[in-house]
């Protein structure tokens, strides 16, 4: 048996189970993965693995949307999918800069037509204020991953 490989690359149907151990064969060798079974005799790697591959599948298409920014702190959006990338655009015709953020603090300043992208985020907890009335911003990212309480990596 050799060192234990990385789980996000072992596929549910590669995990095998041999005397109650599960074992993931490699291309060479056998990995030992876990030597314990849940409380159904199902292997807890697998169910690991498993739950992995779906956390980490994208479950949403493209975002593209115009948010209107004014005086007061504004959240992009309600989406807690984890974004690949997203990329806000202050629009060209904005008579004044738009502050992007966090929900405490928002510094980052887009004068119009500068543009921020942003890896692995998610869209709730991103927040843009001005200090006028009627900016627009446009947004837009790929799709989406559910990954709990942890970013896609």
């Amino acid at each position: 048996m050799g060192d234990r490989p990385n789980v996000s690359k072992v596929k549910p149907e590669e995990v095998i189970e041999e005397g109650g151990v599960a074992i993931y064969e490699g291309d060479t060798r056998k990995y030992r993965l876990f030597p314990r079974v849940d409380k159904d005799g199902r292997l807890i790697i697998k169910t690991k693995v498993e739950t992995l591959i779906e956390r980490i599948t994208p479950i949403s298409d493209l975002y593209n949307v115009d948010k209107t920014v004014g005086t007061e702190v504004k959240q992009i959006d309600t989406d807690t999918l984890v974004r690949e990338d997203v990329t806000i655009l202050a629009d060209v015709n904005n008579t004044d800069t738009v502050y992007i953020g966090n929900a405490e603090v928002q510094k980052f300043p887009l004068e119009p037509g500068a543009a921020l992208t942003l890896r692995k985020v998610r869209l709730a907890d991103i927040y843009a204020v001005s200090n006028t009335d009627n900016q627009i911003i446009h947004v837009i990212s790929g799709g989406g991953y559910n990954v709990g309480g942890g970013y896609y990596a």
